[in-house]
């Protein structure tokens, strides 16, 4: 009986890189909030999951991003990035791989290299963004609804924002409305312009 870490033959890993304590405490944090019941290491057996384990730890990383569990957050991220095989990933798959690594760098920006790799991950989800919009239409489950907000242009036009990088949060704002994004694009380029 084992949960996605055996799923994914993730075990020697896992004990090798967390503390019995961490583990438990893994299992229990995402047993009770992550895919039902299905515990990540202890117990069941988990059920089908449709994705690689790299893009399985990029997803685990939202159970474990607070400041005060960022050392598990890295662990965790360090191996879904050694793990990751651009070619091999649905652009979908990438595309939310991208979204928890961004959400995951940036939360922690101040520690590291971290604010450089936000941003390196948004760009390359920018960089598929058109094929994303195309296959989120495309989608069963997303129908004609409007496309969702998208991580990495809401995140560097923020960046760049910042930085009072005026001419790319335009650029990047337009991009992103042309790409179909939810999002207040035309707001950002009004407040923008204001400003030059």
């Amino acid at each position: 009986m084992a949960g996605y870490i055996s799923y994914f033959k993730l075990d020697e890993w896992f004990t090798e890189t967390f503390s019995l304590d961490e583990q438990k405490y893994m299992d229990e944090k995402y047993s009770v909030g992550g895919m039902g019941d299905t515990p990540l290491f202890f117990g069941k057996n988990a059920t089908a999951y449709n994705a690689s384990a790299a893009y399985f730890l990029a997803d685990l990383i939202q159970w474990f991003n607070t400041k005060e569990l960022y050392s598990i957050g890295l662990r965790l991220a360090k191996k879904a990035e050694e793990l990751f095989e651009e070619k091999k990933e649905s652009v979908l798959n990438k595309h939310f791989f991208y979204m928890n690594m961004i959400k995951f760098y940036y939360k922690n920006r101040e520690n590291e290299d971290n604010l450089q790799k936000a941003i390196s991950y948004c760009e390359k989800q920018i960089s598929i963004s058109k094929q994303a919009a195309k296959d989120f239409k495309k989608d069963s489950l997303m129908g004609s609804f409007c496309l969702p907000f998208h991580t990495g242009f809401e995140q560097l036009a923020i960046v760049e924002k910042k930085n009072k990088n005026w001419n790319r949060v335009i650029e990047l704002s337009e991009e992103a409305k042309a790409d179909g994004w939810a999002g207040d694009w035309d707001k950002r380029v009004a407040e923008v312009n204001s400003k030059l």
